[in-house]
Parts: structure tokens; C-alpha cells; sequence
């Protein structure tokens, strides 16, 4: 009998509905906010890597140089999971920056390339977690 006046009673049926609605918005939020996070790094990560590819236009034997400004690039606060990479061709082949600085003759298409990483927040739901790492590249042609 009181089983049945327990199945009958409605009173706090809203409070439950709003609390597994709710628990569905709030995971859904994070997961968001954490891709948001995850986007703006790789946004931030390619506009470095390209201000490192505008400098090696100008200076494309300079690779401390190149470095320094893709690390410079980036917001306040941020940093690389490493030393950004830049490795230098000649016609296909794989050349020291510096060889090519010091009078190695270096046969068309002389290119620079640049390669960056930084690890992202991890995004975390209640129902579900991933570590992203936000890489990119660019790829300067010198004539």
C-alpha cells in the first residue's frame, strides 16, 4: 500500500528531470569549452609558425633567428612542447641552413621549412577524456 502511494506521488519529478538535463548540458559545455581550447592553440600555433616562415623569407640561413620569432609569436604565457624544427633543401635534398650561409652552392628550389608542436589542455567530461597535441608546419620557398 505505501509502495503504491510512493508510485502515485509526483511531488520532485521536475527536480530529477532538471538534474539529468542538466548533468547533459554541463557535459556538453565542457566538451566545448575544451575543443575551444584545443582550436585557439592550433590558431596560435599556425600564426607563429608563419611569422618564424616570414622571417625566413628574409634571413632563411638564420636559424636561431627563425626560431625566435615563431617562439615570440605565440600569446603570453604559452609555450612549445619544444625547440620549433627547421630544416633547409636544396633541390629535393636535405641541406644544413648553415652550409648554405657559409657558400655551399645550393641548386633551385632552395626551401626552409619550419615545424612547431604544443601540447593542448586536455578536454575532460564527465563521461568521456582526451589529451590533444596541436603541431604545425610551414614551408618557405626561396628564390
Amino acid at each position: 500500500m505505501i509502495y503504491r502511494r510512493f508510485l502515485r506521488d509526483r511531488r520532485g519529478t521536475a527536480a530529477i528531470e532538471f538534474i539529468l538535463i542538466a548533468m547533459v548540458l554541463f557535459t556538453l559545455l565542457l566538451a566545448v569549452a575544451g575543443f575551444g581550447n584545443v582550436a585557439q592553440r592550433q590558431i596560435a600555433i599556425q600564426t607563429a609558425v608563419r611569422a618564424g616562415g616570414e622571417y625566413a623569407r628574409f634571413f632563411p640561413t638564420d636559424t636561431s633567428g627563425i626560431q625566435t620569432a615563431v617562439t615570440n609569436a605565440l600569446p603570453s604565457g604559452w609555450s612549445l612542447s619544444g625547440t620549433p624544427a627547421v630544416t633547409c633543401s636544396c633541390n629535393g635534398a636535405a641541406t644544413s641552413c648553415s652550409a648554405i650561409a657559409t657558400g655551399t652552392k645550393c641548386d633551385f628550389p632552395f626551401l626552409v621549412n619550419i615545424s612547431a608542436s604544443m601540447s593542448a589542455i586536455s578536454v575532460v567530461t564527465p563521461l568521456w577524456s582526451q589529451s590533444f597535441n596541436n603541431s604545425a608546419s610551414y614551408e618557405v620557398r626561396i628564390q
